[in-house]
């Protein structure tokens, strides 16, 4: 029976030297995990920096709406929690819808009833 021997030429490595090749493999496996760490962190920062910036843009937004007067815009949309943006199951109002509603609106604040 032949026995492929090749690259045992200088013989097998002892455990020291086999608990050494560890240790490095691991050394170099902690420090690509530092840098994935690392740049998830930067990740969820500029996250956080654009979630912050849409909640701004949102809360301008809301400001303006309501400086307009155009308040039975929310409450006009069915299916719609007055402010919120539709969830799974809630009925998300056409572009017609919100566009008669916000016609309506302006209609009755020129002319009360």
């Amino acid at each position: 029976m032949l026995i492929d021997d090749k690259g045992f030429e200088l013989g097998v490595p002892t455990r020291e030297e086999m608990i050494r090749h560890q240790v490095v493999l691991l050394k170099h496996e902690r420090e690509d995990v530092w840098l994935r760490l690392a740049k998830a962190n930067e990740d969820i920062q500029r996250l956080i920096e654009i979630n912050e910036r849409l909640n701004r843009q949102i809360i301008d937004l809301r400001r303006q709406l309501n400086e307009a007067n155009v308040v039975g815009v929310s409450t006009d949309c069915q299916g719609m929690h007055p402010g919120s943006v539709p969830t799974w199951g809630m009925k998300m109002p056409s572009t017609e819808e919100v566009l008669a509603a916000i016609a309506e609106s302006a209609e009755t604040l020129r002319n009360p009833p």
